[in-house]
């Protein structure tokens, strides 16, 4: 028992080593983030960043108030279900009226008036009412007339013999008191001449003060005349300026009235241009080009930081050649429309709101944990194999390389044209991720094993340039002849036989810190500073770096131990192929027996040679009788007239 179980364990043990050798042998080499060339396939890994692939959706979404004058942006068939932006519509009326109003209204001048009012009072004229002394006498009013009636007395006799008497005794009176009024008249007459006596004697004292006051007087007349002159004009220029105020006051209130008119038409403008931008944006979109057009502009700064905080995505910041709103957009994977309307149109300073627009847009994302691609640009070198210019054959674009995983990511030119690698670690659409098979041809490039699977197409270019790290990669049909020379001016520079240099038809070269290359079909410049990373090289199993200036790889690809470099074939010349291989042969049979078998075949013999015989006499009879009889000459006698002879007469036998 215990040598079965020392056997059992030997055993297990070599399995499992020999299990461990193969994964060992099986797994990929660990591939640098450097540009790295496998030697034996000619095959250019040129590294070019990070990549994750997008794992999570984003969503972000942005509401644009609507109103009346927006319904065209909206399908035909949500309009019909949208009240206010049918044209029979009150509120469609109304906002029509206040368009028309708007568009109709015109610049008008206002002037400032002012209005006199004189009012007047009218005082009723009335008519005083006298009383008659007896208490027989009646007043009575009408509407326009007052009337006394007063009743009749009877007039006695003795009132005529008392008037003289009255009028005697009142004369008698007044010349008394005429009497009385002389004489004080007299004394008053008296103290007033000597009261105008002495007002003369106080005018000559007046006067003479006077004349000692004109001149004085004058001086200040003269002043207040300058004055008052001064202050003329003076009232007169305050006038002008109040004119010029008036006409000022006027034109400020006619620019404020142009310039609120003015205000509305760019507030109409600017609607209008926003309108046109959310348009062609709703047409690009449902013409699936998603883009982020109609977010406004002085939104677009939040909105470009909102989404790169939440996308989680690095940009590289050494590559301005690409606005970020147009990274962020490469990104959008869906974009969706949709009307909210209001419940009851609201009336705001830029017109009548019946709903809103919203935008949602939906980005690709990678997640944090997410694990990164080295992705690497996939270029093989031409070469000639068999006096033919050939390549490796269906290589993908682009390759991307997770280690820990061993899983890989391809992707083609036209998959390939919406991602910018170099600028974003991320894109709107990631092929699968797959495990390379033993028999694929890249698997085996990673693993440096026989190229098995691996086949060439022709390269139809004579020559191939490309920078791989520190080097250039060339090749050519031929040996290049090239010259080291110290200047780009290859006409100012002379050529010496200890500065040529023979390159191989396929090669790896340096110009870093040497001189440049003249060769026969291009040039190659020399640098003095480090461009690249070094070239990291797959041979024997291993990823070392290049130590060399130069390098052949001329006889590295003409080794066919480790790829036979078989053409490749399309699969539908593959299939014709598998067709015409599978389809049998067809049976030949002898239809055509031999001529001594035939029962037919000496009778057959003799009819075909009698024809032919009978054929040719026929054919020389009729050649001679032509030649015989081409030229004839017939003599005719004439009776009573002249011969007539027929010089030439030719006859045609037949």
């Amino acid at each position: 028992m215990t040598k079965h179980k020392r056997t059992a364990v030997i055993v297990l043990l070599v399995a499992i080593i020999v299990t461990l050798d193969v994964t060992q042998s099986t797994n990929i080499l660990q591939i640098p983030k450097a540009d790295v060339l496998h030697t034996k396939s000619g095959l250019i890994l040129h590294y070019v960043s990070e990549y994750r692939p997008a794992n999570r959706i984003v969503t972000f979404t942005v509401t644009i108030p609507m109103y009346p004058d927006m319904c065209y942006l909206i399908p035909r068939g949500a309009m019909k279900k949208i009240p206010q932006c049918q044209s029979n519509s009150k509120i469609m009326q109304k906002h029509a009226k206040e368009l028309k109003t708007v568009e109709k209204a015109k610049i008008t001048t206002t002037k400032r008036t002012t209005t006199r009012s004189i009012t007047t009072v009218r005082i009723p004229w009335t008519t005083p009412l006298i009383a008659s002394p007896t208490k027989s006498s009646v007043i009575s009013r009408t509407n326009s007339s007052i009337v006394i009636r007063t009743p009749l007395q009877r007039v006695k006799r003795w009132l005529a013999a008392l008037i003289p008497i009255g009028i005697g005794t009142g004369s008698l009176i007044m010349s008394a008191i005429d009497f009385v009024q002389n004489r004080n008249l007299k004394s008053q007459v008296n103290m007033m001449h000597n009261a105008i006596k002495t007002l003369g004697l106080m005018s000559q004292n007046q006067q003479a003060q006077i004349l000692h006051l004109n001149e004085g007087e004058f001086k200040v007349a003269r002043e207040l005349n300058y004055t008052q002159v001064a202050l003329n004009k003076t009232i007169a220029l305050v006038n002008e300026h109040g004119d010029i105020l008036r006409e000022h006051t006027d034109a400020l209130r006619t620019i404020m009235s142009q310039t609120s008119f003015l205000n509305s038409r760019l507030n109409s403008i600017a609607h209008t241009m926003e309108t046109h931008f959310i348009h062609t944006s709703m047409d690009d979109i449902l013409s699936n080009r998603l883009n982020l057009h109609f977010v406004h502009q002085k939104d677009l700064p939040n909105v470009v930081d909102m989404v790169t905080k939440s996308l989680n995505i690095t940009f590289d910041d050494a590559d301005n050649s690409v606005p970020m709103i147009e990274l962020i957009t490469r990104l959008l994977v869906r974009q969706q429309i949709d009307f909210l309307p209001c419940k009851t149109p609201d009336s705001t300073d830029a017109g009548l709101l019946i709903g809103n627009l919203v935008f949602t847009s939906y980005f690709a994302a990678p997640s944090q944990d997410q694990a990164s691609f080295s992705v690497y640009e996939v270029v093989p070198i031409p070469f000639t194999h068999s006096n033919r210019r050939v390549r490796l054959a269906q290589m993908p674009a682009y390759l991307g390389i997770e280690s820990s995983l061993q899983q890989f990511i391809r992707w083609s030119k036209e998959e390939a044209a919406a991602c910018d690698f170099e600028v974003m670690s991320s894109c709107r659409e990631t092929p699968p991720s797959r495990k390379e098979a033993s028999d694929d041809c890249l698997y085996q490039v990673l693993t440096d094993s026989t190229l098995t699977a691996c086949r060439t197409e022709l390269y139809t270019d004579r020559l191939f340039l490309r920078r791989v790290g520190h080097h250039w990669a060339i090749s050519s049909n031929q040996s290049v002849k090239c010259h080291s020379v110290t200047s780009s001016d290859l006409e100012h520079h002379t050529i010496g036989h200890n500065e040529e240099v023979i390159l191989p038809p396929v090669a790896l070269i340096t110009t870093m810190n040497t001189k440049s290359l003249a060769c026969d079909q291009f040039f190659l410049p020399g640098l003095a500073v480090t461009v690249a990373t070094p070239i990291q090289l797959i041979y024997n199993a291993s990823v070392n770096r290049l130590q060399k200036d130069f390098l052949d790889l001329q006889e590295t690809l003409a080794n066919e131990t480790h790829w036979a470099k078989l053409p490749y074939i399309s699969s539908e010349v593959q299939a014709i192929i598998e067709f015409i291989q599978s389809t049998p042969k067809p049976i030949t049979t002898g239809y055509l027996q031999q001529w001594t078998e035939h029962p037919f075949s000496l009778t057959t013999l003799i009819l075909v040679a009698a024809m032919v015989v009978l054929c040719v006499l026929l054919l020389y009879y009729i050649r001679t009788k032509i030649r015989t009889g081409a030229n004839m000459t017939i003599t005719m006698p004439s009776c009573a007239m002249e011969l007539m002879t027929l010089p030439s007469l030719k006859s045609t036998a037949t």
